[in-house]
C-alpha cells in the first residue's frame, strides 16, 4: 500500500493543492483549481489519474479550518471517499504555523502553506481525524448568530440610555434589565420628553402591559420636569433604535425556540439537554447551545481533556527567574465560553456548588473575573460528569465529591527541597539578582518537621536492607541517643 499526502491551502473562491509522497517527495508540483462545479470535476479526473497509476494508493487530504471557504471541497472529497480510498481531516490553523515554524520556512505563500500542510499530515498522523462528519455544523451557526444578535441587541441598549439620558430622562425612572417591550414601545411612539408631555393617558394605555394608572405617572412625570431641548433628528435616532431592539428581541426569542426545538428532535442530544437543564442556571437555550458543541460525553476521555479542548484551563508559563500569573487560556470556542460565562453569572446566586466556588476562589485572593474563570471550569466538568454518568444535577452529590478529591497543596519550600534533592544551593553559582534573593529567602525559611523515627529515606543509601530489624533497632537508637534521654542499651 502506498501513501500519499494531499495539503490543500483554501482562499475565497480557489484552492492550491500538492501531493507528497509517505517520503516526502513531491508526486504532482503545486496546482490551483476553482471553487466551481467545473474545479470539482478536475480534481477528481486528478484522483482517478492517481489511482490508475498507483492501484494500491491511499490519498490522505488535510484543508485549514477558516469557517467557510474550505466546505465545498471538504464535502467534494468526503462523497469521493466513498469510491474511492480517499481520506480527508480538517486541520488546525495554529498547528500548521507552528509546523511552519519548526521547519524554518520563511515565505508564507499559498504554495508553502499547501506544502505544509501535506508535510503536517505525514509528521503527525496520530493527531489527525480522517474522515469526520461535520458536526451539526447549521445548528453551531445558528448558536453563534442568537449570541451575535445578543450582543448587537447589548450595544443598541447602551446607546439607546445615552440617549434617553439626554432627551427623555424621566422614562429611566421605569428603566429595567432587560427592557420591557412596553417600555420601547412608550420610546418609540414618544422618543423625547416633549413629545411624552403631549400625550394623552387613553392612547398610551393601549400599549400592552401598560395600565391607565401607570401610564398617567408616566406622562405627569414628563409635565413636572424641565423639557429638554432636543431636535427632530435626535427623536429619530431613538425612535430606530427603539425599533432595533424590539426586532432583535423577537428574532432572538424565535431563534431560541427554534435551536431547542432541533435539539430536541436529535435521539442522543436530548438526553444531554434534559440532563443540563437540571443544573441551576443552565436555561433551555444554554443547555442546547452547549450540547450542539458538546456532542457526546465520550469525545472526551477526561473532564480535564474537555476543559483543555473548550480553553477553560489555566496556563502557566515560568521560564529562568521570570513567570506569569495564572490565566485563563485564550484558545477554545469563544462561544462555549460565553455560554458558561452567562451561566456561571446565574448560578453564583442559585447554584450552592458554583457558589461554594466563587467564594472560595475570592477568599484566595483572586479577583472577581478570576473566579468566574475558575466557576466555569468547574461548570464544564459537571456536566461532563452529567453526561458520562447519565446523572441529573445533585448539589449535594457534587459536594461530596468536592471534600473527597480536594487536596492539600504540599508547601512550596518542600517543592523546592524535592527539586533540589541531588544538589543543595551553591551560594558560588553565577545567578541572577532575583534568584540569589530567593535562594536566600528559601535557605532563612524553617526546614520540614518530620518525624523522627521515620524521617525522609527516599534518597537514603545504605547498606543494610530497611527492612531488616538491625537497621530498624539502629535507626531508634540514633534517635534516642540524639534526644539527650539517659537511656541504656542492652546487647
Amino acid at each position: 500500500m502506498m501513501n500519499l499526502y494531499m495539503g490543500i491551502d483554501v482562499s475565497k473562491g480557489y484552492a492550491d493543492f500538492m501531493l507528497l509522497d509517505q517520503y516526502r517527495a513531491p508526486v504532482e508540483p503545486v496546482f490551483q483549481l476553482d471553487d466551481t462545479l467545473e474545479g470539482h470535476r478536475k480534481l477528481e479526473e486528478f484522483l482517478g489519474e492517481i489511482f490508475r497509476r498507483w492501484p494500491q494508493a491511499v490519498v490522505h487530504c488535510g484543508l485549514e479550518s477558516t469557517g467557510a471557504y474550505e466546505v465545498h471541497w471538504y464535502d467534494h472529497l468526503q462523497a469521493l471517499s466513498k469510491s474511492w480510498p480517499v481520506k480527508v481531516a480538517y486541520v488546525e490553523p495554529a498547528a500548521i504555523r507552528a509546523h511552519k515554524k519548526a521547519l524554518r520556512m520563511q515565505t508564507d505563500t499559498d504554495p508553502v502553506t499547501a506544502r505544509a500542510i501535506a508535510l503536517y499530515l505525514i509528521a503527525y498522523p496520530e493527531r489527525v481525524r480522517y474522515n469526520q462528519q461535520p458536526a451539526f455544523r447549521a445548528l453551531r451557526r445558528l448558536a453563534k448568530l442568537i449570541l451575535r444578535l445578543n450582543q448587537q441587541k447589548t450595544q443598541h441598549v447602551n446607546q439607546l440610555e445615552k440617549l434617553v439620558y439626554q432627551y427623555n430622562p424621566t422614562m429611566l425612572l421605569w428603566w429595567n434589565s432587560p427592557l420591557a417591550n412596553w417600555w420601547l414601545e412608550v420610546i418609540r411612539q414618544y422618543p423625547t420628553q416633549f413629545h411624552l408631555s403631549k400625550a394623552r393617558a387613553e392612547e398610551l394605555a393601549q400599549i400592552p402591559f401598560l395600565t391607565v394608572e401607570k401610564a398617567q405617572k408616566v406622562i405627569s412625570s414628563a409635565q413636572n420636569e424641565s423639557v429638554p431641548v432636543g431636535g427632530p433628528v435626535e427623536g429619530q435616532i431613538i425612535q430606530a433604535l427603539a425599533e432595533q431592539i424590539l426586532f432583535l428581541k423577537k428574532q432572538i426569542n424565535w431563534l431560541k425556540s427554534t435551536l431547542v426545538e432541533q435539539v430536541k428532535q436529535h435521539p442522543y442530544l436530548v438526553r444531554i439537554f434534559e440532563l443540563w437543564v437540571s443544573f441551576s442556571g443552565c436555561s433551555d437555550y444554554i443547555a442546547a447551545s452547549l450540547a450542539v458543541y458538546f456532542v457526546h460525553p465520550d469525545r472526551f476521555a477526561t473532564a480535564k481533556s474537555a476543559s483543555a479542548y473548550f480553553g477553560l484551563h489555566p496556563v502557566y508559563r515560568q521560564s529562568g527567574d521570570g513567570s506569569l500569573v495564572p490565566h485563563m487560556s485564550i484558545r477554545g470556542n469563544r462561544v462555549v465560553k460565553a455560554l458558561l460565562y452567562m451561566v456561571c453569572c446565574s448560578a453564583i446566586s442559585t447554584n450552592p456548588v458554583i457558589q461554594a466556588v466563587y467564594t472560595s476562589a475570592l477568599r484566595r485572593g483572586k479577583s472577581k473575573l478570576a473566579a468566574l474563570g475558575i466557576c466555569m471550569n468547574k461548570t464544564l466538568r459537571m456536566l461532563w460528569g452529567m453526561a458520562k454518568n447519565a446523572q441529573p444535577f445533585d448539589a449535594e452529590l457534587a459536594m461530596k465529591h468536592m471534600g473527597r478529591h480536594k487536596k492539600e497543596r504540599e508547601p512550596k519550600q518542600k517543592d523546592a527541597e524535592h527539586k533540589r534533592r541531588y544538589q543543595i544551593f551553591d551560594k558560588s553559582a553565577p545567578v541572577s539578582f532575583r534568584q540569589r534573593k530567593q535562594r536566600e529567602q528559601a535557605e532563612s525559611q524553617p526546614a520540614f518537621e518530620q518525624d523522627p523515627l521515620l524521617g525522609d529515606r527516599d534518597h537514603q543509601t545504605c547498606s543494610q536492607n530497611e527492612n531488616s530489624p538491625s537497621f530498624r533497632d539502629d535507626q531508634v537508637k540514633n534517635v534516642l541517643l540524639n534526644s539527650g534521654q539517659n537511656i541504656q542499651f542492652f546487647a
